[in-house]
């Protein structure tokens, strides 16, 4: 059979399309798997950092409109506690400017700068040494337990890809993640949790030591109020 110009480029054709869909299909795969964090799966895999076993749970409990635990959502312990009962021993709260929202309140440490970009959504606090954020952001009907939530941070926060998970303190006397991670240079750290139908972190970047880094987040943990 005599194979005609024609035929070579039908033969040709599909190669193009798939050559020119490549960009188009990965950002149909990228949507996807944003939506697939959206809906709280935990893939099960291990998590760098302690062994998992029981422990204080939280996520969804306060993201619902009620903010009726809920059992089913958790954390994996064998994680230590930032702290058991709301109180930051061995660090003293922060006394300086009031960080005023509609969910809570807080202080920032002295000598820092606190500026509003908006009241319920941004708050950045700049001071010596260190650049601390405070992001809250609507759940939109998403649940996520604890752990949850601090892997979905985890991998949107810069400097905090390589956290261990695991870890936990408090805001306000209600359970929330802690993230910690360095490299040279640079130390962040970020509670989070989910409250009032909105996911509400406290991240703090310093350019020291780790230990600084967490006596900053500490104090400002120790000042927070829930309105």
């Amino acid at each position: 059979m005599t194979t005609t110009s024609r035929d070579r480029a039908a033969r040709r054709r599909p190669a193009r399309l798939a050559r020119l869909a490549g960009p188009a299909a990965l950002a149909t795969l990228a949507v996807a798997a944003t939506v697939g964090l959206a809906g709280c799966a935990d893939d099960g895999r291990a998590d760098p950092g302690p062994s998992a076993s029981s422990g204080p749970t939280a996520g969804s409990p306060t993201g619902s409109a009620s903010g009726s635990p809920d059992a089913s959502a958790g954390t994996s312990a064998g994680t230590s506690a930032d702290n058991s009962a709301g109180a930051f021993p061995g660090v003293d709260p922060a006394a300086g400017p009031a960080i005023e929202t509609s969910y809570f309140t807080a202080r920032a440490p002295r000598h820092f700068r606190v500026k509003v970009m908006a009241e319920d959504f941004s708050i950045s606090v700049n001071g010596p040494g260190a650049d601390i954020g405070i992001g809250i952001v609507a759940l939109n009907g998403h649940q996520y337990s604890l752990r949850e939530l601090a892997r979905y941070q985890r991998s949107s926060a810069y400097g905090l890809e390589h956290a261990p998970l695991g870890r936990t303190t408090t805001m306000g006397g209600e359970p929330a993640y802690l993230l910690l991670a360095s490299r040279p240079g640079l130390v962040v750290s970020e509670a989070g949790l989910t409250h009032d139908g909105h996911i509400v972190h406290l991240t703090v970047t310093s350019y020291g030591e780790k230990a600084e880094n967490l006596r900053l987040l500490r104090s400002i943990l120790a000042t927070w109020q829930w309105k």
